[in-house]
């Protein structure tokens, strides 16, 4: 019983991890964006 919480506590950190990663991830794409628009090589 202890073991099946655990289990899906680990699976709800990853979860949150791979969230926030995302997050950092489209937060860099956009200031690379903008930081290639401004030198006029914009996507």
């Amino acid at each position: 019983m202890v073991r099946k919480c655990f289990d899906r506590l680990i699976r709800h950190i990853q979860a949150i991890f791979i969230f926030e990663f995302l997050v950092c991830l489209y937060g860099l794409y956009k200031k690379w964006n903008i930081f290639m628009l401004n030198n006029g090589i914009g996507f």
